[in-house]
């Protein structure tokens, strides 16, 4: 990590493109977090992020590990 500056930014707007494009929750988390990593990689809030095509590559190229837990309050829904 170079800046932290923007990462969680650019992590939640990964999440809200996804989750506005109706995509899986696995896919969307993918996204989010390459963008959140992404923003972290330069000094500046927006000078690294990734665009959409550089995004898709990192995700192809790279292996991103997620666990998704339910949570036990939410077992009644």
């Amino acid at each position: 990590m170079v800046d932290p500056s923007g990462g969680g930014d650019a992590f939640s707007a990964g999440f809200i493109f996804g989750v506005i494009n109706g995509w899986e929750l696995e896919e969307t988390l993918k996204l989010a977090s390459a963008m959140g990593a992404s923003a972290v990689r330069e000094v500046g809030t927006t000078t690294g992020v990734f665009t959409r095509s550089e995004a898709e590559k990192f995700i192809k190229n790279n292996e991103i590990e997620l666990e998704v837990k339910r949570c036990s309050l939410c077992k009644g829904e």
